[in-house]
């Protein structure tokens, strides 16, 4: 089941209008909007070339978008996945595209958020995820 009237603060502003985290408890995962949470962070501007592949320059570096069989985020001219990868053996990353915005699961975006200088936390009982 969804949990519903969740809050998702990013650098101490309330983005949650239109970008609702969608927490699912007993799978220990939320969904969150990639694009809304990178605008908030950095200068960022993502193109999609495909429908599986995005250019996504955040703050003047270029990075390449990939979510066709596996969801990674890896700087031009490197191969490291930026994504965390899931702890669970067999457990691929969550992610889906909505209304033309990358809807992805916050274990897997924890590794971005941390590469970018943020921290992530998730609160199953405030039902909020906050960034700073």
């Amino acid at each position: 089941p969804v949990i519903t009237d969740t809050k998702l603060i990013v650098l101490g502003k309330d983005i949650s209008e239109g970008n609702h985290p969608h927490f699912f408890k007993t799978k220990n995962y939320v969904e969150l909007p990639f694009a809304a949470i990178l605008n908030e962070l950095a200068d960022t501007e993502i193109t999609w070339i495909s429908d599986t592949k995005a250019s996504v320059i955040i703050d003047g570096v270029s990075y390449t978008l990939n979510i066709d069989n596996q969801c990674t985020f890896v700087k031009d001219g490197t191969q490291e996945n930026i994504f965390t990868p899931s702890p669970y053996v067999g457990d691929a990353p969550y992610y889906k595209v909505v209304d033309g915005e990358l809807i992805i699961d916050n274990t897997t975006l924890s590794g971005l958020i941390n590469y970018l200088g943020h921290v992530m936390v998730v609160d199953y009982d405030a039902k909020t995820v906050t960034i700073v």
